[in-house]
């Protein structure tokens, strides 16, 4: 006498995806600095993830990942350059994004946002020079040049510059820095 039985036990599939990102350093103060992102992408579930495609849209980053095993992960090492509107905006904030399919091509994703701060130092100086710089009688025209420089590592809006002796009241719109306008007057 022979018998059988059988059971079928179903698996918990447990998908997941997870994104890391960090940045380095965490704050910038001028054009030109590089901040280098790293971005992790690991799974964190118990089924494998296939297909795995990963894009940061700020460094552009674009690119596949044919499948990731449970506990696996991969990392990836972007850089950007600031810019002086990043500057003026007072920070970068970037965003890395992954997704990818389970075993039963169910959509898995995940993305990480990493903020970087400026530095920001807005500074103006004025100059004024005198020519002649004596006078000896009434009557005598003395040149004023008036110099407004943006001394600062962030664009300044909306700078007013008066001068009460000569009558100057003019308006600068914008003032980049590291640029200065010149403004002559006499009295």
């Amino acid at each position: 006498v022979s018998s059988s039985d059988s059971e079928t036990v179903s698996a918990n599939r447990q998908p997941g995806l997870t994104v890391t990102k960090n940045a380095s350093p965490s704050t910038y103060t001028q054009p030109g600095e590089v901040i280098t992102f790293t971005i992790d992408v690991e799974n964190t579930g118990n089924v494998t993830i296939t297909g795995i495609a990963v894009t940061d849209p700020l460094t552009g980053l674009n690119t596949a990942v044919a499948s990731l095993a449970p506990g696996v992960k991969q990392t990836f090492t972007q850089t950007y350059q600031i810019t002086q509107a990043n500057l003026n905006s007072g920070s970068v904030t970037n965003t890395a994004t992954a997704t990818g399919k389970d075993p039963d091509n169910v959509t898995v994703s995940s993305s990480d946002s990493e903020t970087v701060t400026a530095n920001r130092q807005p500074g103006l100086t004025v100059t004024k020079n005198a020519s002649p710089s004596t006078y000896s009688q009434p009557g005598e025209v003395i040149t004023f040049t008036i110099n407004v420089e943006n001394t600062g590592n962030v664009t300044i809006t909306g700078i007013a510059v008066t001068d009460p002796l000569t009558g100057l009241n003019t308006a600068i719109a914008s003032l980049a820095p590291g640029t200065k306008q010149t403004f002559t007057q006499t009295y």
